[in-house]
């Protein structure tokens, strides 16, 4: 990488790309009535004012005369609204319209991947092979900034991103942090070279930015590991890796993308449940609990379990997940307790109409609102996997249970749960982690559904056969073989025939 700059054929593009972003910084903010943030980006754009008039000049004057007298039109407009909806009518139009004079730009990288101008004259980057896009067509910039106004988290004073892109993600985080965090970038010495000559990685300042190539995956899951580390994964650049690469970054893909598809709901849900139920789970609970545990849940492999599972329910606790609550009642089996840990709203059908069953509930305090609020049994809650919210964190750091690390599934959960009365054995039922007989779920619970497994990921099952499964579960495979290696002295048994093989398990069939 001797040249790290931007390539001169674009400089000109850029800078009215950066122009073009202000403008539409200026009518989101206007939208929000935040006059603060408005006048910021009125006045970095302002910057830009004179060279865009004599850049439309040399491509068409008419549309640079337009340009200005839409530009004094401004002059003396104090609604924060108005002003707003003038740039976005009267001036976002003529700036689209010189982007339109310049023409296309496709940059025939490899044989992989392509570079393409968007209609704000920054470049994408394509996959051409898996026909994926790394960054928006439109704006990537503006894309970016709107993702990391909501991502960035103060609290962090590093960062460590796999895939780099054009740099755009990186830029934005180095801007919404105002320069204050130290950025590590995992990704082929290729792609960064790319994002320096194409992209925006040559405007962050050096000393903010540090880029790693010879071995990005291996290195960015060390780096990732290390305490206090805020962590920024790019979806595309994960799809586009090889399976074993893929699921070597998975694990931790997962709980990233449920932080990012429910981080409101977090929030809305600890408030709620934080209102609904201060009881929270207790090691005087935790100790009432038998020697042995049986942790069953709702995969397809507990249909062949039941007659097991109640007679192990009349001297052993059972918990169960909120899942299979409906079918153990059904069939006349009262576990103990049940587990729940999901956000979404969809999930209260489990319990519905359940309310008063009796069965003691421990629900994660971010789970939807609705079970807390509505379910008239003893519950508990625990403080684990909370978002990173600093309001919330002051709330929870004095709590028993904030240490909880829940997992990505309602199945780690219980198990971590069930770990923490340090049995002597825990039994695990249904806790497949695939599609046993090409099915999603246990009969009788709402998920259950046949599933395809043509081009699934074959693997080993528990009884040494061959079952199919996904990323997804696969990450969550890990997550509890991290949890089983950390709990030594507990024996765990592994009933869930035609699951996927967990390291660390017993298995009897």
């Amino acid at each position: 990488m001797e040249d790290r700059m931007l390539e001169d054929f674009l400089r000109e593009r850029y800078e009215f790309g950066f122009f073009k972003t202000c403008l539409q910084r200026m009518i989101y903010y206007s939208r929000l009535e935040n006059e603060i943030s408005f006048i910021k980006e009125f006045k970095e754009a302002e910057k830009y004012f004179g060279s865009f008039i004599n850049a439309l000049s040399r491509l068409d004057g008419k549309i640079a005369e337009d340009f200005e007298i839409n530009l004094r039109s401004l002059s003396g407009i104090k609604d924060v609204k108005l002003f707003g909806d003038i740039v976005e009518c009267n001036l976002l139009p003529l700036v689209d319209r010189y982007f339109m004079h310049l023409g296309a730009v496709n940059v025939d990288a490899d044989d992989e991947f392509l570079l393409e101008s968007t209609s704000s004259g920054f470049l994408t980057v394509k996959n051409k092979k898996k026909k994926l896009y790394y960054h928006s067509n439109a704006n990537p910039l503006n894309e970016a900034i709107i993702y990391m106004d909501k991502f960035y988290k103060p609290q962090y004073s590093e960062y460590t991103v796999f895939g780099c892109g054009l740099g755009y993600y990186i830029y934005a985080l180095n801007l919404v942090s105002d320069g204050s965090v130290k950025i590590y970038v995992y990704d082929s010495a290729e792609m960064v070279d790319w994002a320096y000559k194409y992209g925006l990685l040559s405007f962050i300042p050096e000393e903010n930015i540090e880029v790693h190539t010879e071995d990005p995956i291996l290195e960015f899951l060390q780096k990732a590991s290390e305490d206090g580390m805020g962590i920024l994964m790019d979806k595309t650049a994960i799809n586009c890796l090889n399976d074993v690469d893929r699921n070597a970054i998975n694990s931790i893909n997962v709980e990233i993308n449920t932080a990012k598809a429910f981080g409101n709901h977090f929030e809305i849900n600890f408030y709620r449940n934080y209102e609904n139920c201060q009881n929270e789970l207790n090691s005087e609970i935790l100790s009432a609990m038998t020697g042995e545990i049986c942790v069953v849940a709702a995969g397809p492999s507990l249909n062949e379990r039941m007659e097991e599972v109640k007679r192990m329910s009349e001297k052993r606790t059972v918990i169960a997940v909120g899942t299979v609550l409906r079918k153990l009642l059904n069939e006349g089996i009262k576990p103990d307790y049940f587990v729940i840990s999901d956000p979404q709203e969809r999930t209260y059908a489990q319990i519905e109409g359940l309310e008063d069953c009796g069965v003691p509930m421990i629900a994660n305090v971010t789970a939807n609102w609705r079970f807390l609020k509505n379910y008239k049994g003893p519950k508990y809650i625990v403080f684990g996997n909370v978002c990173d919210d600093s309001d919330i964190l002051a709330i929870v750091n004095d709590k028993e249970t904030s240490s909880y690390a829940l997992g990505g599934t309602v199945s780690h959960s219980a198990l971590y749960i069930a770990t923490k009365a340090k049995p002597s054995k825990i039994l695990m039922y249904g806790i497949d982690l695939a599609y046993p007989g090409g099915v999603s779920h246990a009969t009788g619970t709402m998920d259950y559904k046949a599933v395809n497994t043509e081009g699934k990921i074959k693997a080993i099952s528990v009884g040494g056969g061959i079952t199919y499964t996904d990323e997804v579960f696969m990450s969550y495979r890990d997550g509890i073989e991290a949890l089983i290696k950390q709990n030594p002295d507990i024996r765990f048994v592994n009933r869930s025939i035609g699951g996927v093989r967990i390291k660390g398990t017993t298995e009897e069939l």
